[in-house]
C-alpha cells in the first residue's frame, strides 16, 4: 500500500514538473528528466518513439524529445522523415511544431521534399505554411518512375497556373529538369490543354526552349507534333518558341526535326512555320 502511494506521489511530481516545463517554455529539461516525461507519456525516448508521437499528434511531448537528444529530423524504417510523416498523417499543429526545429527542406528516402510532398498530397494548409516559412521553391520529389521532379513541373502538370506564377515569382528555376531531362516548358507543349500564356510566362522567366529530353524532344518538337490542341493555339506557341530562339534543326533520337514531326502528325499549320 505504501509502495503504491509512493509511486503515485512520484508520478504526480513528474506530471507537475511536466506542466511547468511544457514545450512552449524556453527552459530546457535535463536529458534524464525529458526521458522520464516521455516514458510517462507512453513513448520511448528514441527516434522510433518520436515518430510514434508525431503520428499521434502529441505536440506537447515533442520538446521533451528534443531535450532528450532525439533529432527532429528522425526517419522511420522506410526513410520517411518525421515532417513528411506529419504532412501525410497529422494535424497542422504537429507540422508547425516540427517545422520549428526540423529541416524543412530535408528529403525523405524516396526523394520527396516536404513542400513537394505537401502539394502532391493536396495538403493545402501544410503547403501554404511551408511556403510562407521559406521552404525551397526549387524543391523536388518523386512521382512514380519520375524522380527529381520540380514543384514547378508538378504545378504545370496539374494546370495550376496561379501556383506556377507564385513559384516563378519566388525564384523557381524554369529549367529544372527531372530524371528524363524534361522541363516544365516541354510538359506544357505536350499537354492537350497547353496555354499560350503559360508558355509566354516561362519564356519570360528564362526557360530554355532548346532543352531536349532523353528521347531528344524539345519544346518545339513537342508542340509541332501535338495533335490534341486547337490549331490556333499550336500556331501561337510555335511562333513564341521561334521568337525565343528555338532551334528548328534539333532532332529526336529517331532523327526527325520539328518540321518532320509536324508533317507526320498532320499539323500543316505548324509545318508552314518551320520550313
Amino acid at each position: 500500500m505504501i509502495k503504491t502511494i509512493f509511486s503515485l506521489v512520484i508520478l504526480s511530481l513528474f506530471l507537475f514538473l511536466f506542466g511547468c516545463n511544457t514545450p512552449t517554455s524556453d527552459a530546457p529539461l535535463t536529458p534524464d528528466m525529458a526521458k522520464n516525461m516521455i516514458k510517462l507519456r507512453g513513448f520511448e525516448p528514441t527516434e522510433e518513439g518520436f515518430i510514434k508521437a508525431v503520428r499521434a499528434n502529441d505536440t506537447a511531448i515533442l520538446k521533451a524529445f528534443y531535450d532528450a537528444g532525439v533529432t527532429p529530423n528522425a526517419k522511420d524504417a522506410k526513410g520517411e522523415t518525421a515532417l513528411n510523416i506529419a504532412i501525410q498523417n497529422s494535424e497542422l499543429k504537429t507540422i508547425k511544431a516540427l517545422a520549428e526545429k526540423a529541416d524543412i527542406n530535408l528529403k525523405d528516402g524516396a526523394g520527396n521534399s516536404p513542400l513537394y510532398l505537401a502539394f502532391q498530397k493536396k495538403n493545402e494548409d501544410a503547403f501554404n505554411y511551408l511556403l510562407e516559412k521559406g521552404a525551397d521553391v526549387n524543391a523536388s520529389g518523386t512521382s512514380g518512375k519520375i524522380t527529381n521532379q520540380s514543384l514547378l513541373y508538378l504545378a504545370v502538370t496539374r494546370g495550376n497556373d496561379e501556383l506556377a506564377t507564385k513559384l516563378l515569382d519566388k525564384g523557381a528555376n524554369p529549367n529544372a529538369a527531372d530524371n528524363a531531362n524534361s522541363t516544365p516548358l516541354q510538359e506544357i507543349c505536350v499537354r492537350n490543354d497547353a496555354k499560350i500564356e503559360s508558355v509566354k510566362q516561362l519564356l519570360e522567366k528564362g526557360a530554355n526552349p532548346n532543352v531536349q529530353d532523353v528521347s531528344g524532344n524539345s519544346a518545339l518538337i513537342l508542340i509541332a507534333s501535338n495533335k490534341e490542341i486547337a490549331a490556333a493555339t499550336r500556331v501561337e506557341i510555335t511562333k513564341l518558341l521561334l521568337a525565343n530562339k528555338a532551334d528548328k534543326t534539333l532532332k529526336t533520337l529517331k532523327g526527325k526535326t520539328a518540321l518532320d514531326w509536324a508533317k507526320q502528325s498532320g499539323n500543316a499549320d505548324a509545318a508552314s512555320l518551320l520550313k
